[in-house]
């Protein structure tokens, strides 16, 4: 979960929470001085820098599901 140091709707606090009790891998990541809709510039590139790079590193996985749902479908 991606959440903003400045968010009120969602305080990072609570997002944190959240993921401790999923119990799995997942992991929180704050942009400073962002609020909840990612509004300034600098937030939105920080936004997609964070999202770039989850991509780069789950890329195999992903492509590895798209190519099973197609194959599903197929079938």
């Amino acid at each position: 979960m991606i959440t903003g140091d400045k968010d009120i709707t969602a305080p990072t606090k609570y997002t944190k929470d959240f993921i401790n009790n999923l119990k799995s891998n997942h992991k929180s990541v704050e942009i400073k001085d962002c609020d909840h809709t990612f509004s300034t510039p600098e937030s939105a590139i920080a936004l997609s820098k964070i999202l770039q790079d989850w991509l780069k590193v789950h890329k195999e996985n992903i492509n590895y599901r798209i190519l099973q749902e197609m194959k599903y479908q197929k079938d």
